[in-house]
């Protein structure tokens, strides 16, 4: 949705965290108790349903994000800050649908696609199902197209406290 800085102030004024980042508006959707998300009012109709995705190191592993069929992903980065004031991972906003790759030290990756459902006027819900999991570098072929965001998580876990984003267009 393009930057419009009368409806920015209009959802803060709600209450709403929303924010800018380049041209484009930015909204969290508030959940509701049923797995939803609830749209608020006011939104233009050509809005469209952006997940964050973390590209992170921890203790379990890494994960980066690329579209359904593979390809990288136009990112809209966001910095957080740490405990200490400092940005320690790289925080994205990517369209739905979209796929994640988690990598694990222990030497396992999965693969999750993210799609939007029962999405109404006022509430949307982000569905996650598992597409596989196995070995790292062991992808079935049809898996295939999921190569390079596997590759990009692969180098991520070897950048130490590394905040810029692996797999996207726009890096």
């Amino acid at each position: 949705m393009s930057f419009d800085a009368n409806l920015l102030a209009s959802l803060q004024g709600r209450g709403l965290d929303a924010f800018q980042s380049k041209r484009h508006l930015f909204v969290v959707l508030p959940a509701l108790e049923n797995g939803y998300f609830e749209i608020p009012t006011g939104l233009p109709e050509d809005r469209r349903i952006f997940m964050e995705v973390e590209e992170r190191i921890d203790p379990s592993g890494i994960t980066v994000a690329c579209g359904i069929g593979g390809h990288a992903l136009r990112a809209f980065h966001f910095p957080k800050q740490s405990e200490g004031g400092r940005e320690r991972q790289a925080h994205f906003m990517v369209g739905v649908p979209c796929v994640t790759v988690e990598v694990s030290l222990s030497g396992f990756a999965k693969i999750y696609s993210h799609n939007t459902q029962a999405m109404n006027n006022n509430e949307a819900r982000i569905e996650t199902g598992r597409i596989w999991t196995g070995k790292n570098r062991a992808l079935p072929g049809a898996c295939w197209q999921y190569r390079a965001a596997l590759e990009a998580a692969l180098a991520k876990l070897k950048c130490i406290d590394c905040s810029c984003c692996h797999f996207c267009s726009n890096p």
